[in-house]
C-alpha cells in the first residue's frame, strides 16, 4: 500500500473517479455492441412432437474490451475501500500501512478475527464503524458482490454475456393457439425460448428484445445489467467514504 496520501481521503476518491471513467466507457461499449443486434431468431421443431419453438440466440460475443472495463472498474472500487482503511490508519498515527485492508468476508463467522487484524491500526471508533457496515455474507451483500467480482478478475477473465430482460415489442398472429414466454430471461449464448406454436399453424411473429450485458458466475450479479450493478457499487463505496470523512476528516 505504498504512496497513500495522508492528506484526507484524496486517494480513495481518486479511485472512485477512475472507476466512474471506466463505467462511462463501459456503458458506451455496451450500447455500441448491443446496437449491432448481436443475436438472431430460429425455429426449433420437436422431433417427434407437434410443436416448434422460437428461440433467440447470440450470433456474436461481447468484445474483450467489455470484460476488461468491468474488471478495471471493480478493481478501482474495491481498492478505494482498502485506501480508505489505510487513510484511517494514517489518521490514527500509523506510519506503515502495508498490512492494512478493508475487510470483506463471504461468511459472518469468518469476519471477526480476520477483520480485527486488517484494521488493527485504525482507531477503535473507526473499527467499530466498519463492523457496523456488516461487510460480509448475510450482512451487506453488495460488499460481497463487489469483492467477488474483483477476485474473479484477478484470477481469470470475466465472462460477460448477452442476457434477455424481456420482449419490448411483439406482433404475433397465428391461426392456432400459441404459448408465449411473457418474461424471457437467460443468456443468449445458450438460447432463450420466446414462444411455442403448433407445427401446423400459419402466421408470423415479429419481436424486439430488451438485452443487456450480464456477468456470469459471480454471486449477487445474476440477472443484473452490469453497468447498473457497477453504479450500485459506486454509490456504496462513495457513501462509505462520505460517512468516514464527516466523522474524521472534516
Amino acid at each position: 500500500m505504498a504512496n497513500i496520501s495522508s492528506d484526507g481521503l484524496r486517494s480513495p476518491k481518486q479511485k472512485i473517479l477512475r472507476a466512474n471513467a471506466h463505467i462511462r466507457d463501459l456503458d458506451a461499449a455496451v450500447k455500441g455492441f448491443l446496437g449491432t443486434d448481436p443475436f438472431d431468431f430460429s425455429w426449433i421443431a420437436d422431433d417427434p412432437g407437434p410443436d416448434k419453438h422460437l428461440v433467440a440466440k447470440a450470433i456474436a460475443q461481447p468484445p474483450d474490451e467489455i470484460a476488461l472495463l468491468i474488471g478495471d472498474a471493480a478493481h478501482n472500487l474495491r481498492t478505494a475501500l482498502d485506501h480508505l482503511a489505510c487513510c484511517l490508519a494514517i489518521h490514527n498515527g500509523a506510519v506503515r500501512v502495508n498490512d492494512v485492508y478493508f475487510p470483506i468476508t463471504k461468511f459472518a463467522r469468518d469476519f471477526d478475527g480476520g477483520a480485527r487484524r486488517k484494521i488493527a491500526k485504525l482507531s477503535p471508533e473507526a473499527q467499530d464503524m466498519i463492523y457496523a457496515l456488516k461487510p460480509y455474507g448475510g450482512g451487506n451483500e453488495l460488499f460481497c458482490s463487489l469483492n467477488s467480482l474483483d477476485n474473479a478478475d484477478k484470477h481469470q477473465s470475466i465472462v460477460a454475456a448477452i442476457a434477455v430482460g424481456g420482449i419490448t415489442k411483439a406482433k404475433i398472429t397465428y391461426d392456432q393457439p400459441i404459448s408465449v414466454n411473457r418474461k424471457p430471461h437467460g443468456h443468449l449464448d445458450k438460447g432463450v425460448h420466446l414462444l411455442t406454436v403448433p407445427k401446423i399453424a400459419s402466421g408470423q411473429c415479429a419481436a424486439e428484445l430488451s438485452t443487456y450485458i450480464e456477468v456470469s458466475e459471480v454471486a449477487g450479479l445474476e440477472g443484473k445489467p452490469i453497468v447498473g450493478a457497477l453504479q450500485e457499487f459506486v454509490d456504496l463505496v462513495a457513501g462509505v467514504i462520505e460517512v468516514f470523512e464527516r466523522r474524521f476528516f472534516i
